[in-house]
């Protein structure tokens, strides 16, 4: 008998027996339960679970997922999926069987979703994650079908209008922004397009000041009271980023104000939640629209775009790992895109004539 009862504790506690998947005999045990019913249901779901039986509940599922995906992503994001999952997600659907979950069903808890204050792309970000656990379990675990994939989409990838800064809001609020280091900060930010991350994370070192560089090799994080810092987003997010001199002589400004520096270490020491009230309090004592601090970003590749700059030199500015990212992105930028074409062709001397199909005589 596996299921036992903790007569000190009045509760009831579970021990199994099983073979990992390098072969091993493994033993564990699991206490707590205030009812028999649950250790051995719990027992049951755990001997489902290491079969890999798609009759699991998608809270064994859930575990599974968590721990095959642990290693492959940053700490950050990990703990994001996870709060997505425990917090909107698993009260719906814990202690159901995957195979019971129907596309009706999912259905049913978007539906919730939606009528929930939530942004239109935060409703597609949710729901993502749940079509991915049911392909984790298609692919590995046997389930016929990925019923979130049938149920169809909430939300939106991208929203409907992008909020950015031009360079003469930019300046309006740069010139009321006094603090030294937020100065600094807004300036790179703004000048550079790079994440909030991968600027927190810069140290002197990074800085080439003969060439006019910055190189971009990491990326900074809080998690649980802790500083993280780990590589950037994605391997072509290792990059550097060209900056112009007048920036360049900003920075050595800076720098040159500091009592003492680490060349190893942050450079710039703030974080995300300062920096954004601070861009918050200016933006509204100069009377500008009050944006997100990652917009800062996006107010770059919106200045670039309409300089004329070719998007693939973009997409690498920004250190994207696919161009299609920066066109999915953008793309409602370049309306003018349009008139340019058709000006293109209306100029072109051999489009003249058009009765013979543009093609000339």
């Amino acid at each position: 008998m596996s299921v036992h009862k903790d007569t000190k504790r009045g509760t009831w506690y579970v021990k199994i027996k099983y073979t990992d998947w390098t072969g091993e005999k493994r033993e564990t045990t699991r206490r707590g339960f205030a009812k028999k019913k649950d250790a051995q249901l719990f027992e049951q779901d755990f001997h489902r679970q290491k079969q890999g039986a798609h009759s699991m509940t998608f809270k064994a599922l859930y575990d599974l997922y968590m721990e095959d995906i642990k290693p492959r992503i940053r700490p950050t994001t990990y703990r994001s999926k996870e709060y997505m999952f425990t917090s909107k997600v698993l009260p719906f659907f814990a202690n159901l069987p995957c195979d019971q979950i129907t596309p009706a069903k999912i259905r049913q808890w978007q539906n919730e979703l939606v009528k929930g204050d939530y942004q239109e792309t935060y409703l597609r970000t949710i729901n993502n994650q749940v079509a991915a656990i049911f392909n984790f379990a298609v692919n590995y675990y046997g389930l016929p079908t990925n019923p979130a994939k049938r149920a169809g989409m909430i939300g939106k990838s991208h929203a409907d209008a992008m909020r950015f800064w031009t360079v003469d809001d930019f300046q309006k609020f740069i010139n009321h922004t006094t603090t030294p280091l937020y100065r600094i900060s807004f300036l790179i930010l703004f000048w550079t397009g790079m994440r909030v991350g991968e600027f927190l994370a810069l140290t002197l070192e990074d800085f080439d000041f003969d060439k006019n560089l910055i190189h971009i090799t990491k990326s900074y994080a809080r998690l649980d009271n802790k500083t993280i810092i780990g590589p950037p987003k994605t391997p072509k997010s290792r990059r550097d980023v060209s900056i112009p001199a007048f920036l360049v002589d900003e920075v050595q400004q800076f720098i040159q104000a500091q009592h003492s520096i680490n060349p190893n270490a942050r450079l710039f020491e703030t974080g995300k939640h300062g920096l954004s009230y601070e861009m918050k309090r200016v933006a509204a004592q100069v009377g500008i629209e009050k944006i997100r601090l990652h917009d800062l970003r996006h107010s770059h590749a919106s200045y670039l775009i309409h300089r004329g700059i070719p998007i693939i030199a973009i997409s690498q500015r920004l250190g994207h790992e696919k161009i299609e990212t920066t066109l999915q992105t953008y793309a409602h930028l370049y309306p003018q895109e349009r008139d340019m074409i058709i000006a293109a062709i209306e100029s072109d001397p051999a489009t003249k004539g058009g009765s013979n199909g543009g093609h000339g005589k």
